[in-house]
């Protein structure tokens, strides 16, 4: 596996309140036509002003995939917006990678397993 060369880090405070909201899939594929112009469900969106939404029914789809539990997914969820909340993107590959790497370490420290 290669390793993948972090780019700098943003220096963006976190908001002063954050909130997660766990949504159905009809809710967080409103709320991405609404805000993203997008029509399908998605798993987390991450508002600047600290709001997060969170579909556990897309979790549970896409879990299988990487093999977690259910709870570790949505845990996931939630690091990814806090991770993009810190500043960081994941539109690029690069930035993807990044983030990718950023937060699976950030939920191995959490379920011990680092």
């Amino acid at each position: 596996m290669r390793a993948v060369a972090l780019l700098p880090r943003p220096q963006v405070p976190l908001p002063p309140q954050i909130e997660f909201h766990l949504v159905t899939a009809k809710t967080i594929q409103r709320i991405h036509l609404d805000f993203l112009q997008e029509e399908t469900p998605t798993d987390v969106i991450t508002f600047p002003y600290g709001e997060i939404f969170i579909c556990p029914a897309v979790a549970e789809t896409q879990r299988k995939e990487y093999q977690r539990k259910l709870y570790e997914e949505v845990l996931l969820y939630g690091i990814h917006a806090l991770v993009h909340l810190k500043g960081y993107e994941d539109h690029t590959p690069r930035e993807f990678k990044q983030m990718q790497k950023i937060q699976e370490k950030i939920l191995d420290q959490i379920l011990n397993r680092s």
